[in-house]
């Protein structure tokens, strides 16, 4: 499935993308956040909102899902210099905040396009090749298109054992059912892990104007690093906290980079154990947010 993602996804997305060419507009340059301090309690309400805005809940509280093997970027689309800035800063954020990422030559995992009409080319491939959207059911489908039109991302999973083994299939009874020949037990700490295999993030390049290549960089972070909802989808927890996954709103006014609490949330998920529940994002957001440790 790894190899499948990778190299044909890369083939049918070309004619897309390479019409678009799209221009970032201007330089990424360092940003800096500036945060206006209040009460601590408010500060932490705001937090858990956002955080509990953006998170996708998955299927019977299953573990969050992660890149587990190094992430291996690929972006096209877009001027060969200004892919560069983007790969670059991409995969100095995913270092950050704990993630695996691969040396040169590998096999592409997580890629970011940018198209021509990001919509189309997420319908195009769900009716001609369906197989990309492997272990989605027809809402989590829904959710990848709701809210704004200039991104769509979602990601490839597979459900392992806590230890990375892959699971058995047996035929029970007429029924095709999974084993997990690792003995582990307790509602608490599942006996599986949720592994990210293939990520992808689309962006309308009638939508970049006026975006910095940082920006965009941070932006196509959090989403191929993280299953996660935009800030326009579920809630108003942006209005409180900045989050770089405001990018994209109409009415907001986004930060320059990842903010405090984007590092907070992925730093979180990738220290979490693996087979810890989806709800404990939550208290390790706040925990890292803060300059604690994930327990």
């Amino acid at each position: 499935m790894r190899q499948l993602f990778a190299g044909t996804l890369l083939a049918l997305l070309v004619p897309f993308s390479a019409s678009a060419q799209a221009d970032a507009g201007a330089d990424g340059v360092e940003g800096q956040e500036i945060i206006v301090s209040g009460s601590r309690e408010a500060e932490e309400k705001a937090l858990r909102t956002l955080t509990a805005d953006v998170t996708r809940r998955p299927r019977i509280d299953k573990p969050s899902s992660r890149f587990y093997g190094p992430v291996c970027l690929r972006i096209i689309g877009i001027k060969a210099d200004y892919s560069d800035v983007l790969a670059s800063r991409i995969k100095d954020n995913a270092r950050q905040v704990d993630a695996p990422v691969a040396q040169d030559g590998c096999q592409p995992n997580a890629l970011v396009i940018f198209t021509k009409d990001a919509r189309a080319s997420v319908d195009w491939l769900r009716k001609e090749e369906p197989w990309i959207f492997t272990n989605l059911l027809d809402y989590e489908f829904d959710r990848i298109i709701a809210g704004t039109e200039a991104a769509h991302a979602w990601q490839t999973t597979e459900l392992r054992s806590v230890d990375g083994k892959p699971l058995q299939y047996q035929i029970i009874n007429g029924r095709e059912v999974v084993v997990n020949p690792q003995y582990q037990t307790g509602r608490l700490s599942p006996p599986v892990r949720v592994d990210m295999v293939g990520a992808v993030v689309m962006i309308d390049s009638a939508y970049i104007p006026g975006k910095t290549l940082q920006q965009l960089a941070d932006y196509a972070s959090f989403r191929l690093l993280a299953s996660i909802s935009e800030t326009s989808e579920d809630g108003d927890g942006a209005e409180a906290m900045p989050t770089i996954l405001s990018l994209f709103d109409d009415t907001a006014n986004a930060p320059d980079e990842l903010t405090r609490f984007d590092r907070a949330y992925l730093r979180a998920l990738y220290n979490l154990r693996p087979n810890a529940p989806a709800s404990a994002i939550r208290d390790a957001t706040v925990r890292v947010y803060y300059g604690g440790k994930v327990d």
